[in-house]
Order: structure tokens, then C-alpha cells, then sequence
């Protein structure tokens, strides 16, 4: 597994920013937000300036840009909020083969937590048509896809796998069609993948006809890796909010001399990878994503995690076509009120638990945690804690 942070401009090894933060490096630069004095702290990929954290703006007129500074995280941990999403796509060069060029491209996100009942949820968040090798995947309002790969409403997880994988290879139409529709009905989410041969998007579960779910997703990802979002677990470091990178393995080399930038073109905001010395955009033969982890409340995804625990459980039980959604409706409201009850019954015995720690202390502090997440995971009004 290969990320990065992307700490300013800079792309800083995740286990190096961590134990800075966990060990008291980051203490300077805290103290620049409050007293608005320039700082520095050195990483083993070169130094960080606190006004880039403050401001991170990319190297470009500013009087004459729309660029503003951007909004800053929202702390993410266990029982608060978490929006994982993928703000860029690069494709790199695709595997060896007769016909170079274009290939039609599929991007599949997976998810591994406790609300999949342990089983990994994947899922398709973009799917594009004949895209040229070493291009930027672009996400838009006009076309079929979507950004979203995780959302919680409150961790209760102590560890979350998100996994990756771009696949090049050539479609049947048919499965660009089905895929597409879903995708734009989806209302913003992904299309999740219960089965080989099952879609579920929107309120709709399909079946691809004949073998070609199992020749869609039976074909390899030159593109794989994941990244793991951890709270609370001893002997180890929490996640932050923040902009990940993620590469392949071996090709992380290949990004030393490349920073992150927010630049402008055609009068859009996008990050991109730019070298550190020409500013020139990242155009080379690696695959790479940028993700963003931030813990900023989403009324807009609150249906996310019931079509997570939805696919997960159709992973066992799935039947004919449901182009109308009433069996999906059906298991969704059913998960919905299945995870209610759980959570109110985790809640009640985390509660006398509670009582029987000394408040303020480490672990009452950390059940504590626990016990706001189940509350706040409640979505029905019947179910929830007084």
C-alpha cells in the first residue's frame, strides 16, 4: 500500500506526518493559526511553511483569479462524521497490448467496515468511454458518476478499509448503458455491486444479461491499492482529515520531484500534481488518486450508509430483475431499522458500562466515544436515545 498526505503543497509519507502530529512536530504550526507568525517543520520531502496550510494556494495571480482560500477541515474520529471522496483521477499509461491509446476505463471503490457485516462493499464510481492513456478522469454534473466513496454520519469503527482499482480493458455497449443509467439515478452516490452479475443504484437492482457481469469484473486492475482510516487502536495512530495520495507500489518514485496544487483551467479549480521546479502538470506512466477525508456533516449522503449495508447484505441474497425497486426498498428500510435496533442495543449496554469507569479517564473517554456514535448512527426517530 503506498499514500501519501498532502500536507500544504507538499506530498509527505502518512506514517512521518502522523507521528509528528501524535509527538508534538505539528505544535509549531498550530501556534502560526493562532498568532499569524510564518513557521516551518521539516519533512524527509522537504519543509512546510504554515501559510501554505493556511492558505494553500497554487502559484497563480491572485487578483485576477477566482481562486479563494480554501474552506478548512472539519477533525474526523471515532463517533464524528467521515466523507471520504476522489477529487482526481489520473489515468497513467495503461497495461501492455496489441492496441495502445484508448481503452474504455472503469473506477471500482471498495469498502470494508463494520456496517458491510464483514464483507468488502465494492462499488463503480465512474465509468468512461475510450479515455486516452496518461488523461485526467474528469467528474461532472453533465456526466454519469460519482466521487463518493465512504460516508459515515458517526464512526463507530475502530478501522476502515478503502480499496481502489481502475481496470482498462473494452466493454459491451450494453454494460456502458446499464452502468451509465444507474449511475445518473444514483443521485450522487456510486453504483454499489452486491454480485457478479447485480447492480444496485438508486432504488434499482439489476441483472446484467447472460455472463456479462462475470466478464465485466472478472478482468484485472493494472491500477490497486487501499488505505486504511484507524481511530483508537492501541499502539497505533489516528487518522487525520486531510488530502491523501494513492499510488501504486512501485511507482511512488516517481512523484519525489512533484508537490499538489489547486490550479485553474478553463476557469475550474482542480488538484493536480505539478512539478516542483517547472510547475508543470504530472503527465508521466503512473496511475495516481487524490482522496479527501473530512468529517464536515452531509445531509446529501445520509442514504449512503443504508445502501452500503443494503449491498453487503445482497451479496447473499439477490433474485430476479428488480427494475421497479421494491425488493431493494424493501431490504434498505429493512437495514435501515435492523441497524437502528442495533445501535440502540450497543448504546443501553456501552451506557451502564459507563457508569462503572471513572469519568474523565482515558478509556471512559474512549467509550464515551463509542457510546455518541451509536446515538448519533440512529436515524429513525422511534429508535432513538432520549
Amino acid at each position: 500500500m503506498a499514500s501519501m498526505f498532502i500536507v500544504g503543497n507538499t506530498l509527505v509519507d502518512t506514517d512521518e506526518f502522523l507521528e509528528k502530529k501524535q509527538f508534538g512536530g505539528m505544535a509549531d504550526l498550530a501556534t502560526s493559526l493562532k498568532d499569524k507568525k510564518e513557521r516551518s517543520i521539516e519533512f524527509s520531502s522537504g519543509s512546510v511553511k504554515s501559510s501554505e496550510i493556511i492558505e494553500n494556494f497554487n502559484k497563480i495571480d491572485r487578483e485576477n483569479s477566482t481562486l479563494k482560500e480554501l474552506n478548512p477541515y472539519t477533525p474526523i474520529g471515532l463517533g464524528k462524521p467521515l466523507t471520504i471522496e476522489i477529487l482526481t483521477v489520473y489515468t497513467g499509461d495503461y497495461p501492455n497490448g496489441l492496441f495502445k491509446g484508448k481503452k474504455d476505463l472503469l473506477l471500482v471503490s471498495g469498502v470494508k467496515s463494520s456496517v458491510t457485516f464483514d464483507a468488502a462493499s465494492r462499488a463503480i464510481n465512474k465509468i468512461e468511454e475510450k479515455a486516452n492513456e496518461s488523461t485526467y478522469i474528469e467528474f461532472s454534473a453533465l456526466e454519469s458518476g460519482s466521487r463518493v466513496v465512504y460516508h459515515s454520519p458517526a464512526v463507530d469503527s475502530l478501522n476502515t478499509t478503502v480499496s481502489f482499482e481502475l481496470v482498462a480493458d473494452t466493454f459491451k455497449q450494453e454494460v456502458f448503458d446499464q452502468i451509465s443509467r444507474l449511475l445518473k439515478s444514483a443521485a450522487g452516490l456510486p453504483v454499489f455491486l452486491p454480485a457478479a452479475n447485480y447492480l444496485l443504484g438508486g432504488s434499482h437492482l439489476i441483472k446484467l444479461a447472460g455472463d456479462l457481469g462475470n466478464t465485466l469484473f472478472a478482468k484485472k486492475g493494472y491500477f490497486k491499492d487501499s488505505y486504511d482510516v484507524k481511530f483508537n487502536n492501541a499502539g497505533d495512530l489516528d487518522a487525520v482529515a486531510r488530502q491523501v495520495l494513492i499510488v501504486n507500489d512501485q511507482d511512488i518514485n516517481q512523484f519525489a520531484a512533484y508537490e499538489s496544487r489547486l490550479v485553474e483551467q478553463g476557469g475550474e479549480t482542480k488538484f493536480r500534481l505539478v512539478h516542483k521546479q517547472t510547475g508543470a502538470i504530472y503527465s508521466g506512466n503512473a496511475p495516481y488518486l487524490i482522496l479527501n477525508l473530512d468529517g464536515q456533516r452531509r445531509e446529501d449522503l445520509k442514504s449512503f450508509t443504508p445502501k452500503l449495508a443494503s449491498s453487503a447484505i445482497l451479496q447473499k441474497f439477490y433474485g430476479d430483475d428488480d427494475m421497479g425497486g421494491k425488493l431493494t426498498s424493501t431490504i434498505e428500510l429493512a437495514m435501515q431499522l435492523y441497524n437502528d435496533m442495533n445501535y440502540k442495543t450497543k448504546a443501553e449496554k456501552l451506557k451502564k458500562v459507563l457508569e462503572t469507569i471513572a469519568e474523565g479517564s482515558d478509556e471512559y473517554n474512549k467509550n464515551l466515544a463509542l457510546y455518541e456514535a451509536y446515538k448519533n448512527n440512529i436515524m429513525h426517530d422511534d429508535f432513538k436515545i432520549k
